[in-house]
């Protein structure tokens, strides 16, 4: 098989694993999205080139491109092009071979891509095989993680994130409001229990407990009550991952390409 066109929406750290793994595999891939990302763990995702432009994850750069340049064949050479699109118009732009749902959408329906493209694919909870895509892709931790699921939907969220040095929410600090983000510490930095890290409007945000600061949302996002304002890695930075490719995303990313490889054959 000849890899086509794919276009992924989202621009977080599954969607991006997920473009940056088709990229390697040889499709020409292209992220969309219509919003500013609510990603926090920035440095494993291609999120900042919302606000930046450009963006580069292990090696493999994401440029922002024109909707016109892009349908022209004006491809960035060698990097992941990035649509400021609705997903309407993103469908619209080229006969892409593959779409794929990669928001990992929690607190909003997934997007219903099926009769869009030759294939489609939704990644994580909402996503029912056969109604809302061809194939879902599993995005739980455990045994099914990066399963291919032909037929019903995938697992529910589970709400728990997972555990780093044996700490799980407890390391992870929520939105208690709606406001404008002022950042004060960067992603990598070590932290100590309670210092500040950002400010919400006039509420100040600490760190949940010591260690490097693995994810922190962009400067200056406007916030909802519930997002995930920053998570800690209680290792020290040494030890602490806070870029590149995660564990998750990567299999989940796996999942889609085997997905893309197997029905995409004939």
């Amino acid at each position: 098989m000849t890899p086509g066109a794919a276009l992924v929406f989202g621009l977080g750290d599954v969607a991006s694993a997920v473009g940056h793994v088709l990229h390697r595999a040889g499709w020409r891939v292209a992220l969309a999205a219509d919003a500013p990302p609510r990603a926090h763990r920035r440095r494993m995702a291609f999120a900042d080139a919302w606000w930046d432009g450009v963006a580069v994850l292990e090696g493999v750069f994401c440029h922002k491109t024109e909707p016109a340049a892009l349908a022209a064949g004006n491809w960035p050479a060698g990097a992941i092009p990035f649509l400021r699109l609705a997903p309407g118009a993103a469908l619209g732009l080229l006969p892409w071979t593959l779409a794929v749902d990669g928001r990992v959408a929690k607190r909003s329906a997934p997007l219903t891509l099926r009769g869009r493209a030759p294939l489609t694919l939704g990644c994580g909870p909402g996503h029912v095989a056969g109604t809302t895509c061809d194939l879902a892709i599993e995005t739980q931790r455990g045994d099914r993680l990066g399963a291919i699921i032909a037929a019903g939907p995938t697992a529910p969220l589970s709400g728990e994130p997972h555990p780093i040095a044996g700490i799980g929410r407890a390391r992870i600090v929520y939105a208690p409001a709606a406001g404008r983000l002022s950042v004060l510490c960067d992603i990598g930095a070590p932290v100590t229990a309670g210092q500040a890290v950002a400010r919400l409007g006039p509420l100040g945000i600490a760190a949940p407990l010591a260690g490097t600061l693995r994810g922190i949302m962009r400067d200056g996002s406007d916030v909802a009550p519930g997002d995930k304002l920053c998570e800690v890695d209680p290792r020290p930075p040494e030890s602490a991952q806070v870029a590149g490719l995660g564990a998750r995303p990567l299999v989940v990313a796996q999942g889609v390409l085997r997905a893309a490889a197997t029905c995409l054959s004939g």
